[in-house]
């Protein structure tokens, strides 16, 4: 294979190495590229060729693009914006969008509330920029009044929101889409007897291949975006992380991360600085993480019930 970097449809391809079975180098591919506002990659070892890991870059590229177009808020012929623009109005639903307000409704139900994918008008109340604005109590309730996942109806087939509710997917999608990268990379493979491991990163949400060989993670420093705190191994999966140390104000003296509770309007009070879970697809490593986010004190009892291998930075 040749070793130069190749730039094809906005992903760039180079060589990477990795370290295999006992600790010893092999040479894979990887590319990079940008969705959903997020730095991406996708890193294939064990593949017979070059032409072979940027066929099965493409798949998951194009699937996550596809998955951005649909579901973005920002993207006004997207499918979301579409059902935010006709709110009020019964409006049909196609199987993968019930899909994932179904998933949403179990995420609300299991935070209790907390997990509440109408909370956009927070989050546009909140900028989180840097003129470090706190809104005022009263534009807080204004807020509140448009937000309730209780009050949005839908069926298999068709959806009714209300004409005040705005939906926002960013907390479920990115996730979603890295499950979905992977799922069609290992279909097209088939059963040929080839084992490659693959990884999918989107802006820091795994999804990857089972593998002799666990892929080596790093966990950001809260206090440094350079620098990892810990080094886990990763043998497959979903790997997830949430946290605020990207986006937060601070407001003599006091820190309020992007962690917005939608039942009180205000962010998390106790909330870790990061929490990374590791579960059995991207999906639900990604909703566990942000639930015990927004757990805040009570994040670590939380996870404790998971049963799964969790991280917590504070």
């Amino acid at each position: 294979m040749s070793s130069k970097c190749v730039v094809k449809d906005g992903v760039k391809w180079h060589h990477r190495g990795f370290m295999g079975p006992e600790d010893v180098p092999v040479p894979g591919m990887a590319a990079t590229f940008r969705a959903m506002a997020s730095p991406c990659e996708i890193l294939f070892y064990g593949l017979e060729s070059q032409e072979e890991a940027q066929r099965l870059g493409k798949v998951a590229v194009d699937e996550v693009r596809r998955i951005e177009a649909k579901y973005s808020r920002f993207n006004h012929d997207s499918v979301l914006s579409q059902l935010n623009r006709d709110a009020g109005e019964r409006q049909p639903l196609d199987p993968e969008t019930f899909g994932l307000l179904s998933f949403a409704r179990e995420c609300y139900r299991h935070s209790d509330g907390l997990f509440d994918i109408s909370s956009e008008p927070l989050s546009r109340l909140w900028r989180f920029d840097s003129s470090n604005d706190v809104p005022g109590a009263e534009d807080v309730q204004q807020a509140l009044a448009h937000v309730g996942f209780e009050r949005l109806k839908f069926t298999s087939t068709s959806i009714l929101q209300p004409r005040d509710m705005t939906l926002d997917l960013g907390g479920i999608a990115k996730e979603y889409a890295a499950d979905r990268a992977l799922k069609l990379m290992q279909e097209q493979l088939g059963s040929n007897g080839v084992e490659p491991a693959i990884l999918v990163n989107l802006g820091g949400d795994l999804a990857a291949s089972p593998h002799e060989s666990h892929w080596r993670v790093g966990i950001e420093d809260p206090d440094n975006h350079q620098a990892a705190k810990l080094s886990i191994q990763f043998p497959g999966g979903g790997l997830a992380t949430s946290g605020d140390s990207h986006r937060f104000i601070e407001r003599h003296g006091k820190r309020y991360g992007h962690i917005l509770s939608p039942l009180s309007g205000y962010p998390i009070e106790g909330a870790p600085r990061s929490v990374t879970v590791m579960a059995a697809n991207c999906t639900v490593a990604g909703m566990l993480a942000t639930l015990a986010m927004l757990k805040g004190e009570d994040a670590e009892d939380f996870l404790e019930e998971q049963d799964l291998p969790y991280w917590v930075l504070r």
